[in-house]
């Protein structure tokens, strides 16, 4: 059985930290790049890539909003 992943926004506090979701989103470039897995499990590791990669967007923008910056 495998965990569900909220599909919406998650709340704050549950969030996790910006640098986890980097680190996280680092893994699966590192996953894509090799290429070692069947392409089933790369696809599933590149729509994960894709949720990292809008959510830690996503804060960045509203960090520089937060910080008066663009």
């Amino acid at each position: 059985m495998s965990a569900q992943r909220p599909e919406g926004p998650v709340a704050a506090a549950d969030a996790p930290s910006i640098d986890l979701v980097l680190e996280r989103l680092d893994a699966v470039i590192a996953r894509l790049a090799e290429a070692k897995e069947p392409i089933e499990d790369l696809v599933v590791a590149y729509e994960d890539g894709q949720r990292l990669l809008e959510d830690a967007v996503a804060r960045l923008e509203r960090l520089g909003r937060d910080a008066g910056v663009g």
